[in-house]
C-alpha cells in the first residue's frame, strides 16, 4: 500500500520561542513541537528529567499491600513462586524479582509457561506445582489480571497471591491479595504505560526506597520495556535512558556474552535491543521454553552463560526459518484471498503455523501494509493467534467487542492474543473486520508517513546528531525523526547484507552517504537510475573508534513522478 507523506510545518514563531527559552537549536525545537511538546516547561521535563523525578511508587493502587506482603514473605521465610511469561517483558520482570528475592536470602520457584504446550497465563500445571511445593506466596508477573478463576483456585488452597500486570483488565477483577496494574479501576497512577518489568521495578523501589543499588536493575527494565514496545514518553523514557547506561557501562554477564556472540561491537541503544538482543531472548520462548533466556539473565557462571548463548543463537536461527516459512504462506493467501482496495484489516488463518512467530509476522505485515493484522494458526480444531495494530485503532477494544466468539483474549492497544474454536472463526473474522471498517469510516484511514523536516545532506552534521541524542531514546510515542531529501541519486549497485537488508551509496550535490533498507516494499530502489526523493532516519555509529553515518530508508519516490 502506498504511503501518504506528510511533512510537518511547525509555526516558526513557536520554534524560535522554544529554542530561545530552553536554550536548544531551532531544529530540536521543531522536532519537539512535532511531538506535541510546545511549552518550555514541557520541553525541559522531556529533555532533562532524571531518575529522581519519577512518580512515587505508592501512587499505584495496592502498592502498600504488595510491598507489605513481600516484606512479610522475606521476614517469615515463606516459600515463593514467581509465575511469569515467555516474552522478554515477562522474562526480565521475573529475573528482576528473582534477583531481589535472592538478595534477601529467598530462592523462589520460577515457572515460565511453555508457549506451545501451555500457552499464555496462569495455568493449572503451575498451580499444581505451587500446591505440591507448599508455596505460601504466588506472584503472577506479566499475567494474572484476567485469570480470576485460576486465582480463586489458589486462594481456596490458602495461597497468598500478588498480581503484577500491565495488561488491561476484563470485567471481573481477580480475587488476589494485591494487584499492581495501572489500568485497574481506582488506580490514579499518572503513568499508565509501564511494562510489567517497570512495575516490578516500582515494587522494589517501594521496598528499598532511595537505595542506590536499585539502579543496577535498570538494564532489565530497559530490555523488557523496549522489547514490549511500551511508550517511550514520561517514566518509561527515563527508565530506559538509565537502563541503556547500565547496559553500556556495566552489562551483566549473560548480556555481555550475548552481545559478544552477536558481534555487536558498538553502543547499545533501542535499535540494538529491538533487532539484536530482544529477538535472541525471545527466540527460545517462541519455539520452546523461555527458561534458558531467564537463566542467561541471572547466571554468574561464565561457562553456563556461554552455553546458554549458543542455545539462544540456535533458537533464533530456527525462529528466523519458521518466520520466513509462515510469512511466505501468508503472502500466498493474501494474493489469492485479500482485496486491498476494500478491506481495512488483515485476518489470515493457516494450518499448524508455529504459534511462536505469529506476532512477528503480524508486525511485519502492519509495517508493510499499514493495516491492523491478526495471524492465526489452527491446530487440532483450536485457533490461536496474535494481532498487531496501528495507532488509529485500539486492537484490544476491537477484539473485546468480539469476545462472544473467543475462548480467551488479552493485550493492549497495539497488540493482542486470541484463542477461539474453529467453528467461531468466520463469525470472529466478519465482526472484527466490520469493527475496523466502521472505525476507519469515521476517521478515514491513511497509511501516513509523518516526516519531521525536509533536510539537505549538507545539514547532516555533528550538531544534528547531538540534537537527536537529546531527543532519544526513541520508540512508540517518541518515534525516530524522519527526514526528507529530494533529488538523491544512487551511485552504485545495492549490496545484499544479513537479515534481509541492502546497502547502497547515494549522493546529492557533493555529499555522499550510505543508505540501508529492506527489500520488502522498496524493490524499485534496487535498480533505479532515476533521481529519488528519500525519507530516512540518520544514525551515527561508532565502529572501533571510527564514526560512520548511515541513513535508514523508510520510503522513496521518483523525483520526476
Amino acid at each position: 500500500m502506498r504511503r501518504t507523506w506528510k511533512v510537518a510545518s511547525p509555526d516558526s514563531k513557536k520554534v524560535s520561542t522554544l529554542s530561545n527559552q530552553v536554550g536548544i537549536s531551532p531544529l530540536l525545537a521543531g522536532l519537539l513541537i512535532n511531538r506535541g511538546i510546545t511549552e518550555p516547561s514541557q520541553a525541559e521535563k522531556f529533555l532533562f528529567s532524571s531518575f529522581y523525578d519519577l512518580p512515587d511508587p505508592f501512587l499505584l493502587k495496592d502498592m502498600a499491600k504488595a510491598a507489605g506482603l513481600i516484606k512479610e514473605a522475606v521476614d517469615k521465610r515463606w516459600k515463593v513462586m514467581i509465575f511469569g511469561d515467555y516474552d522478554v517483558d515477562g522474562i526480565t520482570a521475573s529475573a528482576l524479582l528473582y534477583q531481589f528475592f535472592i538478595s534477601r536470602g529467598i530462592n523462589p520457584v520460577i515457572y515460565l509457561p511453555h508457549r506451545v504446550q501451555e500457552g499464555y497465563g496462569i495455568n493449572y500445571p503451575g498451580i499444581e506445582r505451587a500446591r505440591r511445593e507448599g508455596i505460601n506466596l504466588f506472584i503472577a508477573v506479566d499475567c494474572g489480571i484476567t485469570a480470576a478463576d485460576k486465582i480463586a483456585f489458589l486462594k481456596q488452597a490458602g495461597v497468598t497471591v500478588v498480581v503484577i500486570d500491565h495488561h488491561k483488565p476484563k470485567d471481573i477483577s481477580p480475587p488476589a491479595d494485591a494487584i499492581i496494574d495501572p489500568w485497574q479501576e481506582g488506580c490514579s497512577y499518572p503513568e499508565k504505560d509501564l511494562a510489567s518489568v517497570g512495575l516490578v521495578f516500582k515494587l522494589i523501589q517501594a521496598i528499598l526506597g532511595k537505595d542506590q543499588r536499585i539502579l543496577r536493575f535498570l538494564d532489565l527494565v530497559a530490555l523488557g520495556t523496549v522489547a514490549d514496545l511500551a511508550d517511550l514518553r514520561g517514566e518509561n523514557r527515563i527508565l530506559v535512558r538509565y537502563g541503556l547506561e547500565v547496559l553500556n557501562t556495566n552489562p551483566r554477564l549473560g548480556i555481555r556474552k550475548l552481545v559478544e556472540r552477536a558481534r555487536l561491537n558498538k553502543h547499545i541503544g533501542v535499535r540494538e535491543i529491538s533487532f539484536i538482543i530482544a529477538p535472541r531472548l525471545n527466540a527460545v520462548g517462541r519455539i520452546s521454553s523461555a527458561n534458558d533466556a531467564f537463566r542467561l539473565l541471572v547466571t554468574e557462571d561464565e561457562i553456563e552463560a556461554g552455553a546458554l548463548v549458543e542455545k539462544l543463537e540456535r533458537a533464533n536461527r530456527r525462529r528466523q526459518e519458521l518466520e520466513s516459512e509462515v510469512l511466505k504462506q501468508v503472502r500466498v493467501k493474501l494474493e489469492s484471498e485479500f482485496d486491498f482496495s476494500l478491506e481495512k484489516a488483515i485476518v489470515v488463518k493457516g494450518k499448524k503455523w508455529h504459534p511462536g512467530v505469529l506476532g512477528i509476522v503480524a508486525s511485519r505485515l502492519v509495517e508493510e501494509y499499514g493495516l491492523p493484522t491478526i495471524i492465526l494458526s489452527e491446530i487440532e480444531g483450536v485457533v490461536r493467534g496474535s494481532g498487531r495494530s496501528v495507532p488509529q485503532l485500539d486492537i484490544f477494544k476491537a477484539v473485546n467487542s468480539c469476545s462472544e466468539f473467543l475462548e480467551e483474549f488479552g493485550g493492549h492497544s497495539l497488540a493482542c492474543g486470541v484463542s477461539l474454536k474453529m467453528e467461531s472463526f468466520a463469525d470472529f473474522k466478519e465482526r472484527f473486520c466490520r469493527i475496523v471498517r466502521e472505525c476507519f469510516d469515521e476517521t478515514p484511514f491513511q497509511f501516513l508517513l509523518e516526516i519531521d523536516k525536509e533536510l539537505e545532506f549538507s545539514e547532516i552534521t555533528r550538531q544534528l546528531f547531538n540534537d537527536l541524542q537529546l531527543l532519544s531514546p526513541f520508540g512508540p510515542n517518541n518515534p525516530e525523526p524522519l527526514f526528507l531529501t529530494t533529488r538523491v541519486k544512487v551511485i552504485d549497485q545495492p549490496r545484499k547484507l544479513n537479515r534481509g537488508f541492502y546497502k547502497a551509496w547515494v549522493k546529492k550535490d557533493k555529499h555522499v552517504h550510505q543508505i540501508l533498507f529492506r527489500k520488502d516494499g522498496l524493490e524499485g530502489f534496487l535498480s533505479s537510475d532515476r533521481y529519488l526523493d528519500c525519507v530516512y532516519t540518520p544514525v551515527m555509529e561508532n565502529w572501533e573508534g571510527s564514526e560512520t553515518i548511515t541513513l535508514f530508508l523508510r520510503d522513496f519516490r521518483y523525483s520526476d513522478g
